[in-house]
């Protein structure tokens, strides 16, 4: 009977057989600059205003910046046959770029409400394979957050690289185990 049911929850969610190369940036440091007015492209971000925080520290709510890190990708992590994405669980829009190179946006960052059209809470971009490399990636964000009727202590949760899927379903693989537990 366990075996039935392990099995099943096994072809429900098909991610949970096969190995989970993310990466997160937790806990790698980001620097964080304001975006000058009429800024379009990612900056130097050793100019004055810059600082460097933990991403959890990172706050892009009624504030227009750019967010620069880092992360390490081995050749195993490059090479499944899963397509890639940025997770980005945080309450702000965003427009991300890996090694240069611009993604796409979740929702329009902007220097106030006006100008901003707000992101989802919890999305993952599709990052194409060649846009990436074995070893240290850029990764640079412009955040804003200015449509939120609630103030966030910490509004950047999550930022990483793994394989594509839909938020959610990592959130259930991760609570899948207790399932068993509660007879469900």
């Amino acid at each position: 009977m366990l075996r039935s049911l392990l099995l099943l929850i096994f072809l429900a969610f098909p991610g949970l057989a096969e190995a989970q190369p993310f990466q997160w940036v937790d806990d790698r440091p980001a620097v964080v600059c304001p975006v000058e007015p009429g800024q379009l492209a990612p900056p130097s971000f050793d100019r004055p205003g810059c600082e460097e925080l933990p991403l959890q520290e990172v706050d892009p709510q009624n504030q227009h910046i750019w967010v620069s890190t880092s992360v390490t990708l081995t050749e195993a992590q490059l090479t499944g046959r899963s397509p890639l994405g940025v997770y980005i669980w945080g309450k702000a829009a965003s427009r991300v770029w890996i090694n240069g190179q611009e993604l796409e946006n979740n929702g329009q960052p902007g220097a106030d409400r006006v100008r901003e059209t707000p992101g989802l809470m919890d999305v993952v971009l599709y990052v194409p394979r060649e846009r990436m490399q074995v070893g240290e990636n850029a990764l640079v964000l412009e955040l804003s957050a200015h449509h939120s009727l609630l103030e966030l202590h910490r509004p950047m949760h999550v930022l990483g690289i793994g394989r594509y899927t839909q938020p959610t379903l990592i959130i259930l693989e991760d609570y899948t185990p207790s399932l068993i537990t509660f007879g469900v």
